[in-house]
This record gives C-alpha cells, structure tokens and sequence, in this order.
C-alpha cells in the first residue's frame, strides 16, 4: 500500500508551503500546476517527496484533476488542494481506512476554518480512492468522482483535513471571478442543475449579495432532489441568507417545512431556534435547541461543530438565564463547557451575579 496526494494549483504560494509541510515526507505528491506566474512552482520543487507537472488550464476542473491522478504511482489517491491542511492524526487514517476497506472510496470531513470569531462549518466530500484508471473526475466545476460510466460509490469516514482559503480577502476575491465564470458557463447548458444553482447562490452570499443569492436558491429549490444531503444543505444556507435579510419568517417557514426530510439534522433545529428566538416565539425556543442537542453532532450532514453540542448548550443556557430559570441555565451551559462563553456565564451564576 502507497498514498499518493494528488493536487491541482495556480497561483497558491500564499497556502502550498503549509500544506506540503502537512503531508509526511514519505508520502508521494503529484502537483500539476494550471500557470502559477508567483512562486508556486519554486516552493513545490523545494521538497524531495513533490513531483511537479504541468498543464494548461483549459477551464475544467475534471480534466486537470484526472490529468494529476494519470501521473501518480501509489496505490491509492488522496485529493488535496493547496489551501487545505492534513491534520496530525490524517495520515493515520488514510493508512487505517485503506487497510479496512481498500476497495471503497472514502468520503472525508473538510473542516473550513474561517475568522477567529466564527465557527467552523464541516462538509464532506469523496477524496480517498483507490489509483485505478476507471476512477475519473466529471465536471467542469464541483467536479465529481465517477467509476466507469457512474458516480463512484463510497462510504463516511473518520478522517478530517482543514480548509483555510476563506481567510483570506485577495484569495476569495480571485475564487470569486473564476467560479462566477465556471458556474454560468455550466448553467447555461444546464440550467435544471440545482445544486450548481446552490453553489452560486453560496457564492452571492459569501460576498453579500443577497438578492442573486436568494434567486439562485430559489432556483436550486425547484431542481434538487428532496430529500438529498445537497438538498439539505442548501436549504440551511438559505435560511441563514433569509434571516441576514431579515426576512425571519420566511425562514422560519423554510425551515418547518422541511422538518419532516430533515429530523436528523441538528443544524435545521439550531437556526430555528435562533429564529424563533429572532420571532420572539418563546414556547418554541427551547423545544428547537433541545432537539438539535438531543440529535447530537452530524457526521451525515454539512454542519456547523457545535450546533449539536456546545452551541445549542450554550444559547439554551442564554434562554433559561433571561426567563430567570437560573438552576436550568447553570446546567445547560455546563453542557456547553469548555465553550468559552458558557464558562464564563457559569462563573458567574456560581457566583450570584445575574448581569
């Protein structure tokens, strides 16, 4: 058994260094570069354990990635980009999972780290398969792993890397231009694909642009299939764009409406929580972030962490301390500990002091 990590760049010398230091020294990297014109390529090329390649970018995705695995020489491939980051237990995992299931793809946890102040969202997606020829990627954008003719089968696993190309403001502006460019190109001939119509609404909402945003959810409402992991996600997404707009209760009905798809999804039972909460519903408040506590964290699901644990803790803690449930506070932000805030509301409860 051999890994090798297959990667695509252009211009990354702000994130490759970071995340080549990630990857152990033993570990094969194939990187195709698509035209860096800053150091990228230098950086590459310093390490022992990187083979470097190269190729015109020709405005698909597929067809770059599907060149990087022709070059690679393990036995099984693991897809990184270049602002992403291996954990220190990742490696392990790989190799762990590989030996249980070496025939299965693996669907992986990417962790997006965003600013300190916000919370990490975790979505999955198909990056750990094995090097055969008839795993190929498919799609100009959001490019998807076929086997043969068909989507490639896969299963969950426990392995995680970090994502930390939203931090910064040059690097989303210039991901920007390019999956605007991408995704109206793919929409144009076809336009029934719902779940590029959610990307693009993520898009319009990540710079703020809350009317195209909503538009383009709208959109991906009437063509996704329901009920559909993408489907559920999306409509998160757009409750979060609903309630920036302030437009609760249409998020409010968003949400309910899709209860009955999504009864396991703790972040459907977050956001309404922080909507009736928005609705002044009181009654509802806390029947939503208990239920969302009661569910627990998702492995299944695109999640924000802590919106089944210390989250949902720690705002059910907020409700009861208002209402003056003070002995049912103390104990949800217990719950909610070691998040900071519920520590420090604990404290102060412990010490008798209702600010």
């Amino acid at each position: 058994m051999r890994i090798s990590v297959c990667m695509i760049v252009k211009n990354e010398e702000e994130n490759i260094r970071a995340c080549l230091e990630s990857i152990p020294g033993e570990v094969e990297v194939i990187i195709v570069d698509t035209g860096s014109t800053d150091r990228t390529t230098y950086i590459a090329e310093s390490y022992a354990n990187v083979r470097l390649f190269h190729c015109t970018w020709e405005g698909d995705f597929a067809k770059a990635r599907n060149y990087s695995l022709s070059m690679a020489r393990g036995t099984h491939i693991f897809v990184i980009d270049a602002d992403e980051r291996f954990q220190s237990a990742t490696y392990r995992k790989i190799v762990d999972y590989v030996k249980k299931k070496p025939q299965i793809p693996a669907a992986i946890m990417i962790r997006n780290i965003s600013n300190a102040n916000e919370q990490c969202q975790v979505h999955r997606m198909v990056r750990l398969f094995p090097n055969q020829q008839k795993f190929r990627f498919h799609g100009s954008v959001h490019e998807v792993l076929y086997y043969d003719r068909s989507i490639a089968s896969f299963i969950m696993s426990d392995i995680m890397i970090n994502h930390f190309g939203y931090n910064q403001l040059s690097y989303r502006e210039r991901k920007y231009g390019l999956y605007y460019d991408l995704y109206h190109k793919h929409l144009r001939n076809n336009p029934y694909d719902g779940y590029m119509w959610y990307q693009l609404g993520k898009l319009h909402a990540s710079v703020d642009e809350l009317e195209e945003a909503c538009d383009a959810f709208i959109h991906a409402s009437n063509c996704m299939k329901i009920p559909s992991l993408s489907h559920a996600a999306m409509v998160i997404e757009f409750a979060k764009l609903l309630r920036k707009a302030q437009l609760v209760d249409d998020a409010i009905d968003l949400l309910e409406n899709n209860q009955k798809y999504y009864e396991d999804y703790p972040d459907l039972w977050f956001q309404l929580g922080l909507l009736y909460i928005d609705d002044g519903r009181i009654k509802q408040i806390p029947v939503a972030f208990n239920q969302a506590l009661q569910i627990g964290e998702s492995r299944k699901y695109a999640t924000t962490e802590g919106v089944g644990s210390y989250l949902a803790a720690y705002n059910l803690g907020v409700f009861y301390e208002v209402t003056g449930e003070l002995k049912e506070a103390l104990a949800a932000y217990n719950l909610a500990k070691p998040y900071e805030l519920a520590m420090v509301r604990t404290d102060t409860l412990n010490r008798g002091v209702i600010e």
